[in-house]
């Protein structure tokens, strides 16, 4: 098993418990939890593979087997493999009331089924106090493992910082993503 693919393989019913010959297996595909079968093969080997799945995805696999006397089914529950999540999107930085601060918000990655289970927020200063557009400093890490919205603190009034966030999962991490924000003017 894989992000993108299950395999299947099972024992064939013992000779005298099968009603007759074993003729061929169907194997249902599901996703868990939906009656709607999304697809099924017939095979006359004791396997079979899905491909082109979702990843972080629970399906239920049936097998039937067709007799000359009638048919047995199982059940089995299966889930794909993790992947890293996607790019998050409409990411947003806000100015609030208080002139050093900066609030970020986003939406969780959506690219494919595996969530992120948290972010790294960093900024870097771009133009402090809107008078030298030259200035541009090192990244300087906000958070690391939060959550939206968060609010950045402590930056200069009346400046523009270029913030970037990054999703990550036990897997791995996803595209970072960037915005341009700003702090309102002391006491505005």
């Amino acid at each position: 098993m894989t992000a993108r693919n299950i395999r299947i393989t099972w024992n064939p019913i013992p000779c005298g418990s099968r009603g007759g010959n074993i003729t061929d297996y169907r194997v249902r595909l599901n996703l868990a939890g939906h009656t709607k079968r999304l697809r099924y093969v017939d095979v006359t080997t004791t396997s079979a593979q899905f491909d082109r799945l979702s990843p972080c995805t629970s399906y239920i696999i049936t097998v039937t087997t067709l007799s000359t006397g009638g048919t047995t089914s199982f059940n089995q529950r299966e889930k794909t493999k993790a992947v890293a999540p996607g790019k998050m999107s409409m990411l947003r930085a806000i100015p609030t009331a208080n002139s050093t601060d900066v609030r970020i918000t986003w939406r969780n990655p959506i690219a494919n089924n595996c969530p992120a289970s948290n972010f790294t927020v960093e900024y870097q200063l771009m133009n402090r106090d809107q008078c030298n557009s030259s200035l541009l400093s090192d990244r300087t890490l906000w958070l690391n493992n939060t959550q939206s919205p968060t609010t950045i603190t402590g930056l200069y009034s009346h400046s523009t910082y270029r913030v970037y966030v990054t999703p990550f999962n036990h897997v791995g991490t996803g595209r970072e993503k960037t915005v341009k924000g700003f702090t309102n003017p002391s006491g505005k």
